[in-house]
């Protein structure tokens, strides 16, 4: 009878943690899909962007990325007064900087390299916002309404780390690519949980 009784607690226990993963996974995804809803409202406040890296290959810039910078691009355009932080270290298998190659695919879109800082010593999001302010401070740049460029599933969790750095920034959702947009938002749902838990 103990035996059974036992069996039966790891049961519960086990359903119960299961409910409790599926209500933490389902609520990270809702997370995700509304940040996939975010825009800027008028650009002509935004004085800083910070457009966080998303690898290379080799010295030119991934697809993904290439969706932020034109997306980056755009409010650079439009509004002349902001500077931009490129923010991104280097992997194992880039030869350069994401920083580098992110400021050199703007700069030969036409936007003027001296509003362009490179961030390039970070290695995730947590660090993309957490050094791209240090270099904002270092520079002694105002950053009073700056926006967060990134891939649309990541911009809730973007704003989060960097609410928690004590910066209240928007976001600027750039469009994901849509034969990884399954893996992108899986991928996200648990690095926002670990973020959630772990990033301070």
């Amino acid at each position: 009878m103990k035996s059974i009784s036992f069996k039966n607690k790891i049961k519960k226990l086990v359903i119960l943690m299961s409910i409790c993963l599926l209500l933490i996974l389902l609520t990270s995804f809702a997370l995700i899909q509304s940040g996939k809803r975010s825009n800027i409202d008028d650009i002509s406040k935004i004085d800083t962007v910070i457009v966080l890296g998303a690898g290379l290959w080799g010295d030119q810039v991934s697809p993904q990325l290439e969706l932020r910078l034109i997306t980056a691009y755009e409010l650079l355009k439009a509004n002349p007064d902001i500077i931009a932080v490129t923010s991104g270290g280097q992997g194992p298998d880039e030869s350069v900087t994401e920083a580098k190659a992110m400021k050199d695919y703007l700069v030969n879109l036409g936007i003027d390299e001296n509003r362009i800082i490179e961030e390039d010593k970070s290695t995730s999001t947590y660090e993309n916002l957490r050094f791209s302010f240090d270099v904002l401070n270092k520079n002694n740049i105002e950053y009073n309404n700056p926006a967060i460029v990134t891939t649309n599933f990541h911009i809730y969790r973007a704003k989060m780390l960097s609410k928690r750095l004590g910066v209240n920034a928007e976001g600027l959702a750039a469009p994901n690519i849509r034969r990884i947009i399954v893996k992108n938002n899986i991928r996200e749902v648990f690095a926002l949980i670990k973020d959630y838990l772990f990033s301070r």
